[in-house]
């Protein structure tokens, strides 16, 4: 027995309006999905975040070493940024926290007028930020112990705030090494007679900050001529300390009359050296002088006999 037709057709048709039906509500899910996706405006009321502003304090030699008594210097960079569109420059006061027993300013990089500076005007997002020169020494008369010492510069305006340490780390000093070689009476001529001892004395002080060890003395001067110390060398010689030193001059016999220069040099193990340049005037012995003098006193009487002979004549 045959199916009426209808009965085929009728599901046909049903299967028809459900593929249609499927399709139409994938639509409707795309839509939401894309309707998720776009940007939600905020409602009617609502307050947008504030702009972000900062400042930051950067020194490129934030670290400097140097001995007691020395000043430091530093160039600190203001870099101020913001992301609010319109870019105005701000006003930061400027504090200076130093130790005890130290002081700083705050000038201008270049140009400087000898003004110090509290306060400076910053513009923002700058590619070269501007510059301070910064110096940091200890107060006048004053030498500080070896170690770190800090300066603190902060910067304010408003809420904005910036901060930066800069290390100053001194050194120990050191030790220097000189001395001074004079005379006892600072007379720098002295008198001698050839063929004997003539005394001078020196004097011997250590002007240096450290302690000048195993000094000795050498002299320069002429051949034939003798000079010796006493004592002959210092083991050791401590700052701002002195000590005298005979010196002998011995001009050799049948020397001439006249000046002569003679160099006395004193020398520390360290290179340390001083000298003194003598003029010494040499006189001949009495007995010598009182044979000159016999001798001219017998060569005019000789004169003086041989013109009356000749004048009688």
């Amino acid at each position: 027995m045959k199916r009426p037709r209808g009965v085929y057709f009728l599901p046909c048709l049903a299967l028809v309006f459900g593929m249609l039906g499927g399709l139409g509500g994938t639509q409707v899910v795309l839509a939401a999905q894309e309707s998720s996706n776009s940007s939600i405006s905020l409602p009617p009321g609502a307050e947008e975040l504030p702009f972000e502003e900062n400042l930051d304090l950067v020194s490129e030699y934030p670290v400097i070493h140097g001995e007691s008594g020395d000043s430091f210097e530093y160039v600190v960079a203001f870099d101020y940024e913001t992301d609010a569109e319109e870019e105005e420059a701000r006003v930061f006061d400027i504090t200076l926290i130093e130790p005890p027993e130290w002081q700083a300013t705050a000038k201008k990089q270049y140009g400087d007028t000898g003004e110090t500076i509290r306060a400076m005007r910053v513009n923002p997002n700058m590619p070269y930020p501007d510059r301070l020169k910064v110096t940091f020494s200890p107060l006048p008369d004053t030498e500080p112990e070896p170690g770190d010492y800090i300066l603190t510069i902060e910067a304010t305006s408003g809420d904005v705030k910036g901060t930066i340490e800069l290390k100053a780390v001194v050194t120990e000093i050191p030790p220097t090494h000189e001395l001074d070689l004079v005379t006892n009476t600072g007379r720098l001529d002295t008198i001698a007679k050839s063929g004997e001892d003539n005394t001078l004395t020196l004097k011997l002080t250590n002007s240096g900050t450290g302690t000048v060890e195993d000094t000795s003395f050498t002299s320069d001067k002429a051949e034939g001529w003798g000079i010796t110390f006493d004592p002959n060398s210092i083991e050791s010689l401590d700052p701002g300390e002195s000590q005298e030193v005979e010196a002998t001059i011995i001009p050799p016999n049948r020397t001439i009359a006249g000046d002569y220069s003679v160099t006395l040099t004193a020398r520390g193990s360290d290179n340390s050296s001083d000298r003194v340049i003598l003029r010494v005037s040499v006189q001949t012995p009495t007995a010598w002088g009182g044979a000159g003098i016999a001798i001219i006193a017998g060569v005019i009487t000789g004169l003086v006999f041989l013109f009356r002979r000749l004048g009688r004549r």
